[in-house]
């Protein structure tokens, strides 16, 4: 922004040298697959656990 850069230009540069991760909500695509994926399947993962122990009592 020092530089005369609006916002759009700043995204769009630090998108293009590091990558769709830097931002903070990251467009759902074949990279970013796991970021949106990971939290939902940690919660069936815990779901499952805590199912399984329970029956088991």
């Amino acid at each position: 922004m020092a530089e005369g850069k609006n916002e759009v230009e700043i995204i769009g540069w630090m998108t293009e040298r590091y990558g769709d991760f830097v931002r903070y909500n990251p467009p759902l695509t074949g990279q970013t697959l796991v970021l949106w994926a990971l939290p939902v399947v940690l919660l069936l993962l815990m779901a499952l656990i805590l199912w399984r122990v329970r029956a088991k009592r």
